[in-house]
């Protein structure tokens, strides 16, 4: 019943055994410097230095004063949008911010139309040979997908292993998008049909690239050279500048260049692998791909929310549901 070779994956929200209304607020300042250091400053240290503590709680009261700000924004922004009258509160909490007292481990979640909500991510690989589930785990509600892609990858792939299988292809929406995804999953050796969420640009207007060369060549014949890479919110990216002597004496120079009177361009480090996954998807292969998807995981979540349970957990704190998601995943597949 199980191939192994196309594993199809996706996430779900799932609501928690906790109340909104009982969030309580943690401040940054408050927190334990050991705890600041190791998922601030990643290091795991049980005697970090005077100075690395002094560190740790410069930070902490810095993202405090941008929190509190940023609460207070929100706070006006909607008094002026409501016309004064009585806000809902909910709208004012934040992970960064609050932590539910009965169940430390939920997360706020919240999807398009929809009100915001305490949960676990459900995160699960099927193979679409049956439809069989062959991983599933709770995470944290606040963490990306992009950012549990090669967890799940690299767990799905241990547990086949196991029954020697290997696998081939990965299947997957918009939101397990990323470069460095893209990248890790062809060092692999797995093919990846995932689209490309809106970030990204093939091309950019009135400068063309060339691979060859690794240089851009603007509108009027100007190269913008490779100045190495730096950091750009928060992700590595290619640059590339103009002379100032070529951009001096060019006729769009105003609608073209910044203060400095050059022109800069970024992008991301791993532009070749977006290319080859838009080839890849448009191929009549990527098109049957992203219907399997479609049509193996998504109801399998359905009918694991609808028949099996899992519409929300019953106990508190990540483990109890990872648990849950394992006896809901193991009645499914004994049941087929």
């Amino acid at each position: 019943m199980v191939k192994g070779d196309i594993q199809s994956i996706d996430s779900a929200y799932i609501n928690a055994n906790a109340s909104l209304d009982k969030m309580q607020e943690v401040k940054m300042t408050d927190r334990d410097p050991k705890q600041y250091l190791s998922e601030v400053l990643k290091q795991d240290s049980d005697q970090p230095s005077e100075d690395e503590i002094a560190l740790a709680r410069e930070r902490a009261e810095k993202q405090q004063r941008n929190l509190e700000g940023f609460t207070q924004h929100r706070r006006k922004k909607y008094t002026e949008r409501d016309g004064g009258k009585k806000r809902n509160q909910r709208r004012f909490l934040s992970n960064a911010t609050h932590q539910s007292k009965t169940d430390p481990d939920a997360r706020i979640a919240k999807k398009s139309g929809k009100p915001r909500m305490l949960c676990f991510t459900s995160l699960m690989s099927v193979d679409t040979a049956e439809n069989v589930i062959t991983n599933i785990s709770a995470e944290h509600a606040n963490k990306k997908d992009s950012r549990l892609l090669m967890k799940i990858v690299n767990d799905t792939e241990a547990k086949l292993a196991d029954h020697h299988l290997e696998i081939h292809s990965i299947l997957a929406d918009t939101g397990f998008s990323s470069g460095e995804n893209y990248y890790q999953l062809e060092a692999k050796g797995i093919d990846a049909f995932i689209p490309i969420h809106g970030q990204f640009k093939t091309k950019r207007k009135d400068f063309k690239y060339f691979k060859r060369g690794n240089y851009y060549k603007c509108r009027n014949g100007k190269r913008l050279t490779y100045r190495g890479r730096t950091m750009s919110g928060g992700y590595l990216k290619d640059k590339y500048v103009s002379s100032k002597k070529d951009c001096d004496h060019c006729p769009f120079r105003e609608s073209c260049a910044d203060t400095r009177g050059v022109k800069k361009i970024e992008h991301t480090i791993y532009r070749e692998e977006y290319i080859r996954m838009i080839k890849r998807l448009k191929s009549e292969e990527g098109k049957r791909s992203y219907a399997l998807r479609m049509q193996t995981v998504e109801p399998v979540f359905g009918s694991l929310q609808q028949y099996y349970g899992l519409r929300w957990i019953n106990t508190r704190g990540i483990a109890n549901a990872k648990k849950i998601m394992f006896m809901v995943a193991a009645a499914f597949n004994l049941k087929k």
